[in-house]
């Protein structure tokens, strides 16, 4: 039996408006998306197109890059949820999920820490996997840019982002599910690949519509014709590991969003898109 709902989340919310845009880079067999040769392009890249839109996306971590990357490219309908803008790990998706964000708000497991001189509203509730994730990713549920314990906007927000996922498991129509793996030393993708699959197997037996979960990671090369995106299908799950001469991360802009790697994301998106399109088509 599923435990009740957290105040407020279970009421019907009015559904935001989303503007339907093609996107691109869509995969079609014999497409050498696994080339070595994938050429850069800066990141001001112009729109691209695909022929299967209508797919919707959300990101369910582990940190703000995935939603990003999604909404520069022009992805639509591309929805906010709990954990698109937050930092977290598929184990803390999995209980709060499981739990339909009961306690997601309970103030009892809400506290401030200071982190990179900032103070952040942390969730100390849900545990994870010791060794599996880099480490800003597993240290409690972190609320990177909502303050959901000094601020009751903040709050209303985060119960209607919680709302969205739900409805979204009972909409229409094919849903992709996108989760960044950061990249660290431990990293141990096929063992994350089976905890996808279970929160994919979660997520269905919750919906009527076909939902599918999928990855992607970086892995750093030494040279410029060496960049390609990689695809794997571990336990099911479709991963794109972007081969990229930059780690996601630190003071420029560029690397820090993923920019300098579009070329490579439009054609991860592209093929995540076609395979949610076509029922598991990869």
């Amino acid at each position: 039996m599923r435990p009740p709902r957290a105040a407020g989340i279970g009421r019907p919310l009015p559904r935001p408006r989303h503007r339907q845009q093609a996107f691109g880079g869509g995969f079609r067999p014999g497409n050498p998306l696994a080339s070595a040769d994938s050429p850069r392009s800066p990141s001001t890249r112009p729109a691209v197109t695909t022929a299967s839109p209508g797919v919707a996306f959300y990101s369910i971590g582990e940190n703000c890059l995935g939603h990003g990357v999604l909404q520069r490219h022009g992805v639509a309908p591309l929805l906010s949820t709990p954990f698109s803008h937050a930092r977290s790990n598929i184990d803390y998706a999995t209980q709060l999920v499981e739990t339909d964000f009961v306690d997601m708000l309970t103030p009892r497991f809400l506290h401030h820490e200071q982190r990179n001189k900032t103070r952040m509203p942390v969730h100390s509730l849900y545990t994870c996997e010791a060794g599996l994730y880099e480490k800003s990713v597993c240290n409690g549920f972190e609320f990177s840019h909502h303050d959901v314990i000094d601020d009751a906007e903040n709050r209303a927000s985060y119960l209607r982002k919680a709302q969205r996922f739900l409805d979204g498991l009972s909409g229409t129509g094919p849903a992709c599910f996108l989760y960044h793996h950061r990249l660290h030393r431990t990293q141990d993708i096929a063992r994350v690949a089976a905890k996808l699959r279970r929160f994919q197997e979660l997520c269905r037996a919750r919906s009527g519509r076909p939902i599918s979960v999928t990855m992607f990671t970086q892995r750093l090369v030494g040279s410029d014709d060496q960049r390609r995106v990689e695809f794997l299908r571990p336990d099911g799950i479709p991963v794109a590991i972007l081969h990229t001469r930059h780690k996601w991360c630190g003071t420029d802009p560029e690397q820090f969003w993923g920019r300098v790697d579009d070329d490579l994301f439009a054609r991860m998106i592209g093929a995540f898109e076609f395979h949610a399109a076509t029922a598991g088509t990869f």
